[in-house]
């Protein structure tokens, strides 16, 4: 389930969605998709379960931001798309759905499909009315008539909002008759323990079994067309009647199990078995999302998750990783498992190299004194090409020592485990002869072009193998379980972790990109971005001139899209020019934001507020929505150090001048000891003292404003002596770069290849007056 933030919408999606399956392949699915890949066009291929196959063009369909995104375009439209590759009859179906706008005038329609045979199916169905009234029903469509199996029922205690994201859980089992049952509720809710209704339907053409999919549709009198529907977290499952089982054998408990199946926002934590994760990087680069967990890898830099207190020498090991880019230009990307690191820091490893074609190579190395060397060539996965979002399997086998026998594969997550190992041999070397822990390794070449790549890690598993390879009857996960013959690692001897530091970057600036791309201002802010490691924000007005499909395709995505997966996006004025904004939700997908386009993350130890300073769309007024969450949030999560960005300044001495429309915000955020606002709008590079709402200075307790609306979109721009403006240019794009402490921060604006101009300086974080 990667979490649908289109905390806007992709509609503008909503922070943490509960869903109601947990980790990647923690219960039996035969079908997963939590669309944790990029692609403008089509679906590809689920997780599990094969290629998503739509009913006509891909058009309208994409992936981005952990969110499968379906646009239709106007009233009466049908995108329908399934996994053709699952045919069952007992089959229980989830997924998360969303859609971009609430309904004016008619219905939205999303469906989940089962048993679809010859153009029959079951349906079950969630219908947006123009109340904000929720109702689910079950459907039967033979020969292309659809009929309802059972009146509707609403959603109590449940109101649609756009972007806001419904869970459905839906069952059909059983033969003559069938048995339809069907939950939905609010995917932020616990779910329901009781069914929304219990049918039986015995349509003679329906009692096979048939492929799954999901279909959105719009009424034929809806008024606001178009409308992008979101899906997430499909899991599709087999619930046939077990067959019996033969009596278990003796129980193997594991050394360490981790489906990273918890909540955290900076490090991985605490594995299910095994014990706290010791980080190699700042805990700002790891993540676990409630369903996997995910490490940010930059070049040149390894990042490891050491799970050090838990030793052993025999044992079978697998893990699950998926990359959200392949590596660009010359080099590879390296993910590792570590086996049997030492105290003084030795260890094995099992590797897969990536390369930038996104062939898959394997390899079993050793590093002693922090020197690695392959103990055998890597060997290449013979019709092995991974794509962005795609799982990949890696088992390894390690037994015995003087000598160690080491076996190893690696294959997609959607396919069968090979019987054959792609890689098997034996190792003596002295340092490795014994007992050790293990952990995850990453790392990509220094020469790659990407900034970043963010690895996604799940279903860690290390479990005792005999010396002869056999399962271990009753093994014990404490160290004292090596043999005697071996040495053991005391707590004290083991090498301390790395300082995690808790500094962050915060990176970007507003009003970006135009065509043609290639020699856009934005090209040349990009590339300042390609050396600069963090998080990325935009502070609006991200695709010129009117933030449409193309605007989008043509103009941002070329330059600034390259960051995509660590972007924090603004919304600004000009992608309202396009109706509801709807390309802006669409590409940046699940991150966009809350109902009204405005969330908070957490970057570092600080607190950072994304705010719409569209008023005329969303209200930026004191008894406003907007701002009520503001303040609920600020209350909810106190932080030492806060900072918040929207599009169009309070405080401005370029063309567009002060705004008070956004005081509102400015009393939320200095109430509660903010320390920074960044805007755009004005195109230009200015910083304010510390300023209270009434725009006071206030060298205790201000807020100091920057406006960056420097990000490629760039004239000379008039500026005026604005009252308690320090510092300002009118002629120079480039980056506002924020080093986030937890104690205080530094700023620096970056110009591009040739300009002069900078500024720069250093701020302490302070409590609320």
């Amino acid at each position: 389930m990667r979490p649908f933030a289109i905390w806007i919408c992709l509609c503008v999606f909503v922070a943490a969605v509960i869903v109601p399956t947990g980790g990647r392949s923690a219960d039996p699915s035969v079908a997963r998709d939590d669309f944790a890949r990029t692609l403008a066009s089509g679906w590809g291929r689920a997780d599990q379960g094969g290629a998503w196959t739509p009913a006509g063009a891909t058009a309208g369909y994409s992936v981005a931001n952990g969110i499968g995104s379906v646009n239709v375009p106007a009233a009466g439209g049908t995108r329908a798309t399934g996994l053709n590759a699952v045919s069952l009859l007992d089959v229980e179906l989830t997924v998360s759905i969303q859609t971009s706008q609430t309904a004016i005038v008619g219905s939205e329609y999303a469906y989940a499909v089962v048993r679809r045979s010859a153009g029959n199916e079951y349906r079950f169905k969630l219908r947006f009315t123009p109340n904000r009234t929720i109702y689910a029903q079950a459907t039967r469509v033979v020969g292309g008539v659809e009929s309802n199996v059972g009146a509707e029922v609403r959603l109590t205690g449940v109101t649609h909002i756009a972007g806001h994201a419904y869970a459905i859980r839906v069952d059909a089992s059983g033969s003559d008759p069938t048995t339809l049952r069907m939950r939905a509720w609010d995917a932020t809710q616990a779910e329901p323990s009781s069914w929304l209704f219990t049918l039986s339907d015995g349509t003679p053409v329906l009692q096979g079994p048939g492929t799954v999919g999901l279909r959105s549709f719009l009424g034929a009198t809806l008024s606001n067309a178009p409308v992008v529907f979101g899906y997430d977290a499909l899991a599709v499952t087999d619930i046939s009647p077990p067959a019996a089982t033969p009596t278990p054998g003796p129980t193997v408990d594991p050394y360490v199990s981790d489906d990273f199946s918890r909540t955290v926002a900076r490090g991985l934590g605490m594995a299910a078995i095994g014990g706290s994760y010791a980080l190699g990087t700042a805990a700002t680069d790891y993540s676990v999302d409630g369903n996997v967990g995910r490490i940010r890898t930059v070049p040149g830099v390894t990042a490891a998750a050491l799970l050090e207190g838990t030793v052993a020498s025999d044992v079978d090991v697998r893990v699950s990783f998926a990359v959200d880019a392949l590596p660009h230009g010359t080099g590879s990307l390296w993910l590792y498992t570590v086996v049997r690191r030492t105290a003084a820091g030795n260890e094995y490893r099992a590797k897969l190299r990536v390369s930038s074609t996104g062939a898959l190579a394997v390899a079993i190395s050793r590093s002693i004194g922090g020197a690695e060397t392959n103990l055998a060539p890597e060997v290449t996965v013979p019709g092995l090409t991974i794509v962005p979002g795609q799982w990949v399997e890696l088992h390894a086998r390690v037994v015995g020592t003087n000598p160690t026998t080491w076996q190893m594969r690696a294959w997609p997550a959607t396919q069968p485990e090979p019987t054959s190992w792609r890689l098997a041999l034996t190792d003596s070397t002295p340092e490795l002869q014994a007992a050790g822990s293990f952990g995850i390794r990453t790392y990509f070449s220094k020469t790659l072009a990407n900034p970043s790549i963010q690895v996604s890690v799940d279903d860690l598993h290390v479990d005792p193998v005999a010396p002869d390879g056999s399962p271990t009857p009753t093994p014990s996960s404490s160290p004292a379980s090596s043999p005697t013959s071996s040495p053991t690692s005391s707590p004290t001897a083991s090498p301390s972790p790395s300082p995690i530091s808790d500094t962050a970057v915060l990176v970007g600036a507003g009003d970006i990109a135009s065509c043609p791309a290639a020699d856009s201002g934005a090209s040349k802010t990009a590339a300042l971005l390609d050396g600069i490691p963090g998080t990325v924000f935009t502070a609006g007005d991200n695709s010129y001139p009117t933030g449409s499909t193309d605007d989008f395709a043509n103009c941002f995505d070329p330059t600034w899209g390259r960051f995509r997966s660590r972007i924090y996006p603004v919304i600004g004025n000009h992608e309202y020019q396009t109706p509801g904004a709807a390309p802006y939700f669409a590409y940046f997908g699940a991150v966009a934001a809350s109902p009204g386009a405005y969330y908070a993350e957490d970057v570092g130890t600080w607190r950072v507020y994304f705010l719409n300073s569209e008023c005329s769309f969303v209200s930026c007024a004191a008894d406003s929505p907007q701002v009520a969450w503001l303040q609920a949030d600020l209350a909810a999560n106190p932080r030492q150090c806060v900072a918040a960005i929207w599009h169009e300044p309070l405080f401005s001495g370029g063309p567009h001048g002060d705004q008070p429309a956004y005081v509102p915000f400015w009393q939320a955020l200095y109430a509660a000891g903010a320390e920074i606002v960044v805007s755009g709008h004005d195109h230009d590079y200015e910083r304010f003292l510390p300023q209270t709402p009434a725009g006071t200075v206030d060298d205790d307790h201000g807020i100091i404003e920057f406006v960056a609306g420097t990000g490629g979109i760039l004239e000379v721009t008039p500026l005026t002596a604005a009252t308690n403006l320090a510092v300002s240019d009118g002629s120079t794009a480039g980056v506002l770069k924020l080093t986030l402490r937890p104690s205080d921060f530094d700023w620096q604006f970056i110009p591009v290849a040739g300009a002069t101009f900078t500024d720069s300086g250093t701020g302490t974080c302070h409590a609320a007056p």
